[in-house]
């Protein structure tokens, strides 16, 4: 639990990623070593009984922090970036996430040590995502 004040963001596995590999860009997420100091939170399950949420006192939970238990398995594999910002949209109002921006970890993450960031907005009612960045962590896969 902390007082940080921006929400984490969202970070889905669209592909099977290595638990070595998620737990590094977790760490080194959090410690500020790959872009700046970034929390996430690793969507594991479709409802939200895991994902940070805000107390009444304004505290809340900061998000995924490694190591990950080694059984770990997103149920966010082979979904689209549609069903993603569908999962955010939906969210309830004492989710403490960030309401407009998701990273995504895909099979290029492994190929190129990239987790694209996205952002989705409304266009005529329909929400659509946009790929804002591609951060490269290619130091997740030193050490």
């Amino acid at each position: 639990m902390g007082m940080f004040t921006r929400p984490p963001f969202a970070l889905f596995a669209l592909e099977d990623i290595p638990i070595k590999t998620l737990n590094t860009l977790l760490q080194k997420a959090k410690d500020g070593s790959t872009v700046e100091q970034w929390w996430w939170y690793l969507a594991e399950v479709p409802d939200y009984r895991a994902a940070p949420q805000e107390r009444p006192d304004y505290s809340h939970d900061l998000g995924t922090e490694a190591p990950i238990k080694p059984s770990f398995s997103s149920h966010f594999v082979g979904k689209r970036l549609e069903d993603l910002t569908q999962w955010l949209i939906n969210k309830p109002p004492n989710v403490f996430l960030d309401d407009g921006f998701f990273g995504v970890l895909d099979k290029q993450t492994e190929r190129t040590g990239k987790v694209s960031m996205q952002y989705f907005f409304d266009v005529l009612g329909r929400f659509l995502a946009h790929t804002m960045a591609a951060y490269d962590v290619r130091s997740i896969h030193s050490k």
